[in-house]
């Protein structure tokens, strides 16, 4: 079962004091030792050959993090696991589908059927949670939005599970599991 696990980093921390990899990285070893409970010593984090990290001796333990602004977030579970947050900002979301999306996400941001940093959320959950990141190209597969289902139009053959939050205004976050389903519950620091 999927946890996700939220806090607001400048409750914390000024911009200034912001180190993001090294507050990453106490934010899962402390989510890995509530888990599964290791000492902060016998955690050992390693990455695939995409930058994907995960944790040594434990392949049934997947995690993953991702930060915007000053909000992180993790997903734990027990299968591939990917998750995005994005703050909501004035971009051209429609210039950036046209360029990097594929054509049917391109028409569905152009007749707003879809928000542009909803869909990104939901990409970039996916390609986190096959592992490859940005080294899979974001018009190779297509997201869509039908009902109330998400749907993936891919070439690898696997079962995923996309889920979107509202956890704070002005952000979006996407969770994407392979294989397993998971609660809609998120846990906030």
């Amino acid at each position: 079962m999927i946890k996700i696990y939220g806090r607001i980093l400048k409750k914390y921390f000024t911009y200034d004091e912001l180190k993001r990899k090294e507050i990453s990285d106490a934010f899962i070893k402390n989510i890995i030792c509530n888990e599964l409970g290791m000492k902060k010593k016998d955690i050992v984090i390693k990455k695939n050959k995409y930058g994907k990290p995960f944790l040594q001796y434990y392949p049934e333990f997947q995690f993953n993090i991702s930060h915007s602004e000053e909000l992180i977030v993790c997903a734990i579970n027990n299968s591939q696991v990917g998750i995005d947050v994005e703050k909501v900002k004035d971009v051209d979301g429609i210039k950036l589908t046209k360029r990097f999306f594929s054509n049917e996400e391109y028409e569905e941001i152009r007749q707003e059927k879809i928000g542009f940093f909803e869909l990104w959320t939901l990409k970039e959950s996916y390609i986190k949670a096959i592992g490859k990141g940005l080294f899979l190209p974001l018009d190779s597969f297509t997201i869509k939005k039908q009902d109330d289902k998400i749907l993936l139009k891919s070439v690898f053959s696997h079962v995923v599970d996309f889920r979107q939050y509202n956890i704070y205004p002005d952000y979006k976050l996407a969770v994407c599991s392979i294989k397993e389903k998971y609660n809609n519950k998120v846990n906030k620091l």
